[in-house]
């Protein structure tokens, strides 16, 4: 068992129809109650000590990944901490089961995972990883204990750093048409040539790259250093997305640009898309400077 910390922010995630007690301890690690994973994955609560049993599915012979005995016995060994309320608990960063609904999945692919009760912890396991990218757990968590809003740029820099390339890679169109017809709409506009109007940088800024995979801005800074204002007008050299990873950065961009279109076609004004913006995004910041820019 690792040794006892104690919580200083706690909140409740809601995630893919789920409700997980999440947890910011004082020692920096954030973490998920291993009962409320133990609900996710459909597995009952009693019997014997729920990190040996959540173990038992990987301790198979079949599974050939380095790293499963490693996996095996941080799960074994849960993090013990006090909550704020004041009872003890134990939990897993969510890290770290990420890591356990993966080696999951990949014994189910080999055949490993065997019985209608695994087979059913194993499709939950898809569930929850669909739910949540590996990259973005950590940030879900800090929201739903309000400790985004203290957190450090640095630290989420360092969070985030693999959506980032250190290079250009070759220009592709990212942003659908469908997300430019929404702008137009919102602000009653017809387009009248080939360049859009100046402010929907802006609205680009402030509606995609800033909330992006709830890094609270942090994505956003790192492509500011990379891709500078480079001309008078405000313009800069190369396209935001350019310099996004295409393992992590685009498929996210791809996801929230989406998500953003679905929020708009559900509305019929801006100051609705707004309302329903910050709800699906809380720590979009403050709207009023981009209002006064357009």
């Amino acid at each position: 068992m690792q040794k006892s910390s104690v919580a200083v922010r706690q909140g409740k995630l809601e995630l893919g129809g789920w409700l997980l007690d999440c947890h910011h301890l004082e020692n920096g690690n954030r973490v998920i109650t291993q009962r409320s994973f133990v609900d996710v994955i459909g597995m009952k609560r009693g019997g014997k000590d729920l990190g040996y049993r959540l173990a038992t599915l990987l301790n198979n012979p079949a599974m050939k990944s380095n790293n499963i005995k490693e996996l095996s016995l941080v799960i074994t060994n849960p993090i013990k901490f006090k909550m704020l309320n004041g009872p003890q608990a134990f939990g897993y960063e969510g890290q770290v089961l990420v890591e356990y609904c993966k080696a999951i999945l990949e014994a189910r692919r080999v055949g490993a995972i065997v019985g209608s009760a695994a087979l059913r912890y194993a499709r939950e396991c898809e569930a929850f990883v669909i739910a949540c990218a590996k990259v973005g757990i950590m940030a879900l968590i800090d929201e739903a204990t309000g400790y985004a809003e203290v957190k450090q740029k640095d630290e989420y820099r360092r969070l985030f750093q693999d959506f980032i390339r250190s290079e250009i890679r070759e220009w592709e169109k990212e942003f659908p048409d469908q997300f430019f017809e929404l702008i137009y709409r919102l602000y009653d506009l017809r387009p009248t040539g080939v360049n859009h109007p100046q402010f929907f940088g802006r609205f680009i800024r402030h509606y995609v790259y800033d909330p992006l995979a709830s890094s609270n801005g942090a994505i956003l800074e790192q492509l500011d250093e990379k891709n500078p204002v480079a001309y008078l007008s405000g313009g800069r050299k190369f396209k935001m997305h350019q310099f996004l990873t295409n393992e992590i950065g685009v498929p996210a961009l791809r996801q929230h640009l989406w998500q953003v279109i679905g929020i708009g076609n559900s509305v019929s004004n801006r100051q609705a898309f707004d309302a329903s913006f910050r709800r699906a995004f809380p720590q979009s910041g403050d709207q009023q400077e981009f209002d006064l820019g357009y």
